[in-house]
C-alpha cells in the first residue's frame, strides 16, 4: 500500500468516529511536526480552559501540531480553538461507556500523537489509561489546584493510579506542585513548574462602569472576579466590606461570576444592610473594562492553584489584596506586607483594603509594581515558550533512550 493510500484510510478511519460522536473532527497532523493532543474536561469559561486556549493559539505550529479532546460541555474556549482551526475530538469518556472508550483509544491510535497533555484531575483516570493503551510515547498531566476538592483524600488513589501512567506532571505554581510530591508521592524531579501567562492591559480608566453602577467618579470601586463558590471565599469578602464601609461610606464592591453560592452571598449582603454597595454583576466576558474601572481588586480564596484573575489585574495595573492561598503568596511575595493576609480572617481583608483604599500613592506604586511583575514573569508568550521546550526536551529524551520516558505499567 502507497503512503498515500494509507493516510488516506487511515483519515478516513478517524472521520468515522466523527460522524457518530459527533465531533469536530481532529484530522491528521503533517509530517515533521510533532503532534500533541491536550485532554481538558470542557471548554466552557474557567482559567483552565482560558490558559489552554490561549496556549494552543500561540503555540508555534511548524514544530506541533495540537489537537484537543474535550468529552464535556462547551463554550466560549471551544469556539475560539474552532475559529483557531485546532481540531476537537468530542468522544465521551465514562466509566458506563465501554465503547466510547474503546472508541477513544482508536481515535488516538490513528491519530498517532507523541505527547499526550492531559489538563484534567484526579477524579477519573481514563484520559491516561486511553492514552497508554493507544502507545501513546509520552503523558503529561497538570495540576492546577491543590487539592482543595478533596480534603478526606478519598480521590488519592485515583491520582497515584494517574501518576502511574504519567512521565511528568506540570504545575502551574510551586504550591501545586509541593501537594503533587508530598501528598501524591510524585517524584520532585519529574514536576515541572510553568506559571500561568497573561496578556498585558492598558491602565485606562473606565467611567462607563462607573455610570452604569450608578455611583460617582470620586468614590471607591473594589473587585473580584470568581466563580461564586465555597472555596473562592466572597462570604469572607462581604464580612470583611461591612468594616470598610463602615470607615469609607463611599466604598462599593462589585463581584462578577456565577455559582451555587450566589443566592447565599446576595442574602449576606443583605443581612449586612450592603445592598447599596455591593453589585452582582454575573459572568462577563468583558473583564478588562472591569478591572480598567477598580481602584482595588481582592481575591479572598480559601484554595488557590495560581489565580488568573489576581494575574489579570496586575497585568491592568489594579492593586491587590488577597488572602495567602497556593500559588496566590508566589505572585505577591514581593509585597507581602501589603497585599496578603491570612485565609479566613475577615477583620485582617478589612484592614488590608482600608489600608490600600485609603492610600491612593501606594495603590498607585503597587499597581505599577504588579504590572511590571507580569510583564518580566507572566506573559502568554513566555508561558507558550516554556511548554514547547518541555515538549522538546521530552521528545529527544524519548528519542535517545528509544522508549518511553518511564515505562508506565498499564493494569
Amino acid at each position: 500500500m502507497n503512503a498515500g493510500l494509507a493516510s488516506t484510510k487511515r483519515h478516513l478511519a478517524v472521520s468515522e468516529i466523527v460522524e457518530k460522536e459527533g465531533q469536530h473532527g481532529p484530522g491528521l497532523h503533517p509530517a515533521m511536526v510533532i503532534p500533541v493532543v491536550y485532554y481538558v474536561p470542557q471548554l466552557t469559561v474557567g482559567g483552565t480552559e482560558n490558559q489552554l486556549a490561549e496556549l494552543l493559539v500561540q503555540l508555534n505550529r511548524k514544530m506541533f501540531w495540537p489537537a484537543v479532546w474535550c468529552p464535556g460541555a462547551w463554550g466560549p474556549a471551544g469556539d475560539r480553538l474552532t475559529d483557531a482551526n485546532i481540531p476537537i475530538c468530542r468522544i465521551r469518556l465514562s466509566h458506563r461507556r465501554l465503547i466510547s472508550f474503546l472508541q477513544g483509544v482508536r481515535w488516538l491510535h490513528e491519530t498517532k500523537p507523541q505527547i499526550f497533555h492531559s489538563f484534567s484531575y484526579g477524579r477519573a483516570a481514563l484520559d491516561v489509561l486511553a492514552a497508554r493503551l493507544a502507545g501513546v510515547p509520552i503523558v503529561l498531566t497538570s495540576r492546577r489546584n491543590i487539592r482543595h476538592w478533596d480534603p478526606d483524600r478519598k480521590a488519592l488513589w485515583r491520582e497515584r493510579l494517574r501518576n502511574r501512567w504519567t512521565d511528568c506532571v506540570l504545575a502551574n505554581c510551586s504550591a501545586a506542585a509541593a501537594v503533587c510530591a508530598d501528598v501524591e508521592g510524585f517524584p520532585r524531579d519529574r514536576i515541572q513548574v510553568i506559571y500561568n501567562g497573561v496578556k498585558l492591559g492598558l491602565r485606562l480608566p473606565n467611567p462607563e462602569l462607573r455610570r452604569a453602577l450608578g455611583i460617582s467618579p470620586v468614590d471607591l470601586l473594589v473587585g473580584n472576579v470568581a466563580n461564586l463558590k465555597h472555596v473562592k471565599g466572597q462570604n469572607i469578602l462581604i464580612r470583611a466590606f461591612r468594616w470598610v464601609v463602615d470607615e469609607l461610606p463611599r466604598a462599593h464592591l462589585v463581584i462578577c461570576g456565577e455559582g451555587e453560592e450566589g443566592p447565599a452571598l446576595e442574602r449576606l449582603c443583605r443581612e449586612l444592610a450592603l445592598t447599596e454597595h455591593v453589585f452582582f454583576l454575573g459572568l462577563r466576558h468583558d473583564l478588562g473594562s472591569i478591572y480598567r474601572g477598580l481602584d482595588l481588586y481582592v481575591h479572598s480564596s480559601r484554595a488557590e492553584g495560581l489565580p488568573n484573575a489576581v494575574l489579570e489585574a496586575m497585568a491592568y495595573g489594579v492593586p491587590i489584596v488577597a488572602t495567602s492561598a497556593g500559588g496566590t503568596s508566589e505572585l505577591l511575595a514581593e509585597h507581602a506586607g501589603d497585599c496578603l493576609v491570612p485565609l479566613e480572617d475577615a477583620c485582617a481583608l478589612a484592614k488590608a483594603m482600608l489600608r490600600m483604599l485609603k492610600d491612593e500613592a501606594l495603590r498607585s506604586q503597587r499597581g505599577l509594581a504588579g504590572q511590571r511583575s507580569v510583564a518580566a514573569g507572566f506573559t502568554v508568550s513566555r508561558m507558550v515558550a516554556e511548554h514547547e521546550s518541555l515538549y522538546l526536551k521530552l521528545v529527544r529524551k524519548t528519542a535517545e533512550v528509544g522508549e518511553p520516558v518511564m515505562r508506565a505499567a498499564v493494569l
